[in-house]
């Protein structure tokens, strides 16, 4: 009977021992420690531009990094070139709404089955 119980207990022991060592290579595979790199880099800044009548008001630095390294005369000229290069349909015009003052909206149409058209 004693056997029996110190097997069990050395069994159990065993078990949340793997349990233990599965849950931390989970958890370092979920924190980007994967050796395949799958996941996104969470330390990179997006890049965000905010345009009001064609000037420029406010972006992210690595945004502005990239305006600054376009060729162009105006930052609205250098976006809509860049983007243009990536997306055919950016070059459309985007209709002008009269209820804003006259600032742009409307979105560029979709191609494809993502949501910017890739």
């Amino acid at each position: 009977m004693v056997t029996t119980l110190l097997l069990a207990l050395g069994v159990s022991v065993c078990a949340v021992i793997a349990a233990v060592l599965f849950i931390m290579t989970m958890e370092g595979r979920s924190q980007g420690k994967s050796p395949k790199g799958g996941r996104l880099d969470r330390d990179v800044e997006p890049l965000a531009l905010l345009f009001r009548n064609n000037k420029l008001v406010d972006g992210t630095a690595p945004a502005r990094a990239l305006l600054d390294l376009l060729p162009g005369e105006g930052e609205w000229q250098r976006l809509m070139a860049w983007v243009s290069m990536r997306l055919p349909e950016a070059g459309m015009p985007l209709p002008i709404s009269k209820r804003t003052g006259g600032s742009r909206s409307g979105a560029i149409p979709a191609r494809g089955t993502g949501a910017c058209g890739f």
